[in-house]
């Protein structure tokens, strides 16, 4: 719910209202801390940094106790604790003009306990109530992971128009599951012509779960109640492995001020990360999908003529998945059969998007303005939970400034203001009736940002 906002949209398939007062009695207070702490240094040769970093994350929900549990049959109160932190170190080392060496190591570790005290009602096998007095649940649960990784890579000048990059990466992940990859990558850049660059390239990818998105085994809990899940099968959320190959002109002048580019790109994915809001959960929960293919092309222009500079960029992109590998408690039977026997649109999809923008510098302050427009991002069911339909387009109209001063005594610093949405459009991203949405949400509306930066 918005506050202060009523919302009605009329699609086909679609009709919804948001009231903003419909959660009042409700209190959802997340809370965010993080840490960083780096050293760098730099050579004649290359230069290496290392940091650490840590990150605290509390999530404390206030259901309202009597509408949650008669409209959704269950009211939980929940509590959940984040942690993670790491340490990171880069470096680069050029031992003649041809080669440019980066390697690097990566460590993190996770930690999330969860604590749930719900209230139900009995229920029969089919999920009908069969009585009045209610039932209190105790549900918490814990996890715990941790990610290691290690790269090489080198950029080569094998002749004065081509440069060649290549590497290796070695990931693993302990704690949730024993898994590890070795991903190697590929790369060449040709430079044509002076104003043409022409780029290929092939990548493997290995992306780790989040501790904290990660449903909990217990349905068994809830097993003859108003809260029991739709299915009894569950497996353990795994790693999402992808080969990505890409192609196009990374860039290409056209005159002093104005360049080109065209990118096209293909990711062919294993055991797809995915989330969502399941049934009367109010924490997203991460899944998988077997297999997805996603793939597009983007279009991008820019130009720049002395206090004038500006941008442009149009998208197109499709993203598919097919059959669900783990989190299958969240889906009923029904859902299952459908998503193994057809490819379903993932609800990130959109299928056009762009981008422009404009900044000028006027008496020592860039202005700015830059926007974002999109056909609508993937909801809702046509003839099964495929996420056919799209919501309406939608755009976003972005205002900032920035300015620098030079006080005496205090030395030079810079002030930057922004306005995010200013029109205040509201436009909805998720809705009820997409695969893994239990309750709508909606972009930002109109924000305002200060921002003060200073070298000492």
């Amino acid at each position: 719910d918005i506050p202060g906002k009523t919302a009605n949209y009329q699609l086909a398939g679609y009709n919804a209202t948001t009231n903003p007062s419909a959660s009042l009695n409700e209190l959802m207070s997340p809370n965010n801390y993080f840490g960083l702490a780096a050293v760098q240094q730099t050579t004649k040769q290359g230069k290496w940094q290392a940091d650490v970093f840590g990150r605290m994350n509390t999530l404390n929900y206030q259901p309202d106790p009597i509408g949650d549990l008669l409209y959704n049959g269950v009211a939980s109160t929940v509590s959940q604790n984040s942690q993670n932190g790491g340490f990171q170190t880069d470096g680069t080392y050029r031992p003649n003009p041809a080669h440019s060496i980066r390697a690097g190591a990566y460590l993190s570790l996770q930690g999330t306990r969860t604590t749930n005290d719900a209230v139900v009602f009995p229920a029969d096998a089919a999920g009908n109530q069969t009585s009045d007095a209610t039932e209190s649940i105790t549900d918490n649960t814990s996890a715990s992971a941790q990610w290691y990784s290690l790269y090489a890579q080198d950029s080569w000048k094998a002749l004065p128009a081509l440069t060649v990059n290549y590497g290796l990466r070695y990931d693993a992940m302990t704690g949730l599951d024993m898994t590890n990859q070795l991903s190697p990558r590929l790369g060449l850049v040709w430079n044509v012509a002076d104003a043409t660059t022409l780029h290929a390239g092939y990548a493997r990818y290995f992306v780790p779960p989040s501790t904290e998105q990660i449903g909990a085994n217990s349905f068994a809990k809830f097993q003859n109640t108003t809260n029991a899940t739709p299915t009894q099968t569950d497996t353990q959320v795994l790693p999402e492995r992808d080969n990505y190959y890409d192609a196009g002109v990374g860039e290409h002048l056209l005159g002093k001020a104005l360049a080109l580019g065209l990118d096209g790109y293909y990711k062919d994915q294993t055991d797809v990360l995915d989330g969502g809001q399941f049934g009367n959960s109010l924490i997203n929960t991460e899944f998988n999908y077997a297999r997805g293919v996603t793939y597009g092309a983007e279009l991008s222009a820019s130009y720049r003529l002395q206090r004038l500079a500006t941008y442009a960029n149009l998208a197109y992109s499709h993203a598919m998945a097919n059959g669900v590998a783990t989190g299958q408690y969240n889906f009923s039977a029904a859902d299952l059969q459908y998503v193994a026997d057809n490819w379903v649109y993932l609800d990130r999809d959109q299928e056009y998007t762009a981008s422009l923008g404009v900044s000028y510098r006027l008496l020592g302050t860039a202005l700015s303005l830059d926007g974002l427009f999109g056909s609508g991002l993937r909801y809702g069911e046509m003839k099964g939970p495929n996420n056919f339909a799209s919501f309406p387009p939608y755009e976003q109209i972005n205002l900032g400034a920035n300015h620098g001063f030079d006080v005496p005594g205090f030395g030079k610093f810079g002030v930057r203001l922004a306005v995010l949405n200013v029109f205040d459009d509201i436009y909805p991203i998720k809705v009820n009736g997409a695969i893994g949405v239990g309750e709508p949400a909606y972009a930002p509306g109109r924000s305002y940002y200060v921002g003060v930066d200073k070298e000492f």
